[in-house]
């Protein structure tokens, strides 16, 4: 089935698990912040390490998953009610082979199809 089309800024608010559980163990929201960096930066560091000798099978799959379902999520939060778009990739960019294969894996995941893709393709252009 697929999920509603509708702005992600409505679920903007929640805290997933991990989330509750770091603020439920009495850590500041900026040691929750610095936590979850020094993560995210281990995680790039794990996989520019796996890109680079060639064994992407050195990162587990749900780890993968995991990251790049929180990453998207996020994004499209972020994204939310912004003048600019919001720049994907900042540093470290993807070549085109490495984005038409994510992106088309997310939408067969989302069960999206092109006509979906044209409906919310110019919502980027408010610049």
């Amino acid at each position: 089935g697929r999920e509603s089309l509708a702005p992600a800024g409505r679920r903007a608010g929640r805290m997933n698990g991990r989330a509750k559980r770091l603020h439920g163990v009495g850590m500041s929201s900026s040691a929750a912040k610095v936590a979850g960096t020094e993560s995210g930066a281990a995680f790039c560091a794990s996989v520019e390490d796996a890109l680079k000798n060639g064994r992407p099978d050195a990162v587990p799959d749900e780890e993968l998953q995991r990251v790049l379902s929180a990453a998207v999520r996020l994004y499209a939060a972020k994204s939310e009610d912004r003048a600019r778009e919001l720049a994907p990739f900042g540093e470290q960019p993807v070549n085109a082979t490495e984005a038409v294969t994510a992106i088309c894996a997310i939408m067969r995941a989302a069960d999206l199809n092109f006509f979906d893709l044209q409906m919310w393709y110019r919502r980027g252009e408010r610049e």
